[in-house]
């Protein structure tokens, strides 16, 4: 956008050196459908690590920010060993000596492709988050609570996908289990698909 890089800097070299990065709000554009400003949480100070990635709340992805250099220099960059969820871990890691800034105001326009890499095999996203959610549960980036919420939502995402595939019941059926078993189904929906792989199991 107009001028993004300009006002980001300013803000950025005004606040004090215990901060690492300015994060801003984004419009996203996917081909044949109406584009959508995605806003972001205001906040000053330590981020809530929970919130990273989380739907309406702080961007998981690089391109929200502009970082210091001296903050990733201090982190060593990027985990080069993901293969997703990358961004996810550099912002975790650099929250932990550091704070940030959000201000919400459209900084850049993100064109998404239906085509991409990640979206041709649901296992590729599903295997990616779950070397991320290790390595941040080796590294204590996140919360064993959080990280099991992530487990199971990874599963559960999984399972959606198949489904929607229209793969066999039967390969989606350990990845129910898995996910019930790590947390217990807390909304309808999850109690829908609970009981119904019950009732099939017995089938």
């Amino acid at each position: 956008m107009s001028n993004s890089l300009e006002w980001r800097e300013e803000i950025l070299d005004m606040i004090g050196e215990g901060y690492a990065s300015i994060f801003c709000s984004r419009i996203e554009c996917i081909e044949k459908k109406s584009n959508i400003t995605l806003d972001v949480p205001e906040i000053d100070g330590k981020l809530d690590v929970c919130l990273v990635g989380r739907k309406n709340g702080i961007p998981g992805q690089i391109t929200n920010y502009l970082f210091k250099k001296d903050a990733l220099m201090e982190v060593n960059g990027y985990n080069e060993s993901l293969k997703f969820n990358e961004d996810f871990d550099l912002i975790l890691r650099i929250a932990k000596i550091k704070m940030f800034r959000g201000i919400n105001r459209v900084g850049f326009i993100q064109h998404i492709r239906e085509n991409s890499w990640s979206k041709s095999d649901p296992y590729i996203t599903f295997n990616g988050v779950e070397d991320f959610l290790n390595n941040s549960l080796d590294k204590k980036l996140l919360p064993v609570s959080e990280i099991k919420q992530r487990r199971k939502d990874n599963r559960l995402t999984l399972v959606k996908k198949l489904l929607a595939k229209r793969s066999s019941w039967s390969d989606a059926v350990p990845y129910i289990n898995e996910a019930f078993d790590i947390i217990k189904p807390v909304n309808f929906k999850e109690f829908i698909l609970f009981f119904l792989n019950k009732i099939l199991k017995r089938l």
